[in-house]
């Protein structure tokens, strides 16, 4: 069987690297394009792109495949597409290629968290499971018909960062099993059941700084889920600090002081502040231009004051 993947980052990576490990014969491999960042303006190859480079997998990169890639995939002559964390939707006339279709690997126990943040929204929405789901590509986003779905627990010590790699591993195995009972799978998949389906969209940079005057636990959530895209923050002496993650806090407080308000900042019970309905401590937290410290480690050398509200501080 030929196969073409599709996909970019490392969870892509680590999805490609099970395949090819199996023994599949992957005659190509499309990916993004190159980034270019930094103040030099360095071109970054994706993780996808250097694993072909070092295995010598003949790659293909474009703008946007289904206007560009259609001729250079049809004499590829592949019986199968597989995408994972791609990053473009694919038209119909890129579908139509393969003799048995496209097969999604999707991080998210479809039709639950259809779109491009499945595992941020799964965590940031309380779930307390969530897995893979093997499935037909169609027109749609994220809509075609299931093979299969494996499930998997959310920690509570679980954050976005956790779950991609819990997630990437998870689907490798799963892609495997797909192709390796490919003649059982191709004829036995099922409709989603609609009135179950969820969608959720891609993190905005604009919705990252911590409102405060929120439930814990939805706090705690949102922090979590947003620890690897649009990672959250506060403001404090004209400085973003990021946080990675937190926890509710059963710190004593006076409830009649404003939710934002630092209620302790000291390098033994940490960074904690008044929420709607109690306290979060801000366990693990990133200055400006800084390493990643728990909160204790940031107040050794920082200094935060008692009764700073970190809602009313303007950017």
């Amino acid at each position: 069987m030929n196969i073409v993947f599709f996909g970019t980052e490392n969870f892509s990576k680590t999805i490609l690297e099970s395949i090819i490990k199996a023994n599949y014969k992957v005659v190509a491999v499309v990916s993004q394009n190159d980034k270019v960042s930094g103040r030099g303006n360095k071109v970054k190859f994706s993780e996808v792109k250097k694993y072909c480079i070092e295995n010598n997998i003949p790659l293909l990169q474009y703008v946007s495949v289904s206007k560009e890639g259609e001729e250079d995939l049809k004499k590829l002559s592949a019986d199968l597409f597989i995408t994972a964390s791609f990053g473009q939707i694919l038209k119909q006339n890129i579908l139509d290629i393969p003799k048995y279709g496209t097969v999604n690997v999707h991080a998210s126990l479809l039709p639950k968290f259809r779109g491009p943040a499945p595992i941020e929204g799964a965590i940031i929405s309380g779930e307390n499971k969530t897995g893979v789901t093997i499935m037909q590509t169609d027109i749609g986003l994220d809509t075609g018909d299931i093979y299969f779905s494996e499930e998997i627990e959310i920690l509570k010590s679980d954050t976005a960062d956790s779950m991609f790699i819990k997630l990437a591993n998870l689907g490798a195995k799963a892609i495997v099993k797909f192709l390796d009972d490919f003649d059982y799978y191709k004829d036995k998949h099922f409709k989603q059941d609609e009135t179950k389906s969820s969608y959720f969209g891609k993190l905005k940079k604009e919705d990252a700084r911590i409102n405060f005057c929120s439930n814990t636990l939805n706090l705690v959530n949102l922090i979590r889920g947003r620890s690897t895209t649009s990672t959250t923050y506060f403001v404090y002496n004209e400085k973003r600090i990021k946080v990675l993650f937190a926890t509710a806090s059963q710190f004593k407080i006076n409830y009649d002081c404003p939710c934002g308000t630092v209620i302790n900042a000291n390098n033994k019970a940490g960074l904690i502040v008044k929420t709607s309905d109690g306290a979060i401590r801000l366990n693990v937290v990133q200055l400006e231009g800084k390493n990643v410290l728990d909160d204790t480690a940031l107040l050794n050398g920082f200094k935060i004051v008692l009764g700073s509200n970190l809602n009313e501080i303007v950017e």
